[in-house]
Formats: structure tokens, C-alpha cells, sequence
């Protein structure tokens, strides 16, 4: 039927959303780079993962439509932990590489493991500001 149609569609939308929303400015498509398409982006995927799970309920009944909704967030919140530990890895070679800068310039010797947990702490922060941005 096509609630299932608009169902998969929307998993597309999130994977979608969820890939590009830790990307760093340069990195994305150009169209999500204004704020207006990001919205419309963004109010599409609720339209269809709502409208969708409304159409499930309507038709299938609510246990369908709660089962529907829990693949759902599950499949969001897997997908969005997947992108944003894959950025917070790929912004640690230049985090070390900022903390190694400042303890040289302050001449204090620190271990690897403080290093890298420092680094695993900005580059959270980070990629957390990128995706408020």
C-alpha cells in the first residue's frame, strides 16, 4: 500500500538527515548548506514518518502503528550514533594534533591516554557545534 511506500521513504529522509546533519559546513550538499531546505528537509521527514505512522494506525490497527514507530526511532537513533561517533573519529587527528601544539608551546609533558581523552572531549565538542550550526 502506500503508507508502506511513504514509511520507507521516510527512512531514507532520516538516514539522509542523519548523515549530513554532523557533516562540517564545507562538507555539505549545498542545498542543506540554507537553512530553508534543511527546515523543509527536516519537516518532510516528520510529515511522512508521522503521516505514515498515522496511516498504519488507521489502517492496520495501533499495534502496528507503536511496532512502526519504535523500528523507527530505533533505526534513527542507530543511524545518528553511527555518523556522529564516525565524525567525532575523524575530527581526533586534529584535536591531537591542537592538544600536542598546546602542551609543546606550554612545555608540559602528558601521556598518551590524557591526550586522547582530551581529544575524545573536543572533538564531541566539536562536532556538537557543527551540528548547532
Amino acid at each position: 500500500m502506500i503508507v508502506w511506500l511513504i514509511y520507507a521513504i521516510h527512512f531514507f529522509l532520516h538516514w539522509y538527515e542523519n548523515k549530513t546533519i554532523v557533516m562540517i559546513p564545507l562538507e555539505k550538499p549545498r542545498l542543506l548548506k540554507d537553512p530553508f531546505f534543511a527546515t523543509l528537509l527536516w519537516v518532510i521527514r516528520l510529515a511522512t514518518h508521522y503521516g505514515s505512522v498515522i496511516g498504519i494506525w488507521y489502517l492496520y490497527g495501533f499495534g502496528l502503528a507503536v511496532g512502526s514507530y519504535v523500528v523507527s526511532y530505533l533505526f534513527g537513533y542507530k543511524t545518528f550514533n553511527f555518523y556522529f561517533n564516525r565524525a567525532v573519529h575523524n575530527a581526533l587527528p586534529y584535536c591531537i594534533r591542537e592538544i600536542q601544539k598546546e602542551l609543546k608551546a606550554k612545555n608540559i609533558n602528558a601521556n598518551e591516554n590524557q591526550i586522547m581523552v582530551e581529544a575524545f572531549k573536543r572533538a564531541e565538542k566539536l562536532i556538537t557545534h557543527v551540528m548547532k550550526s
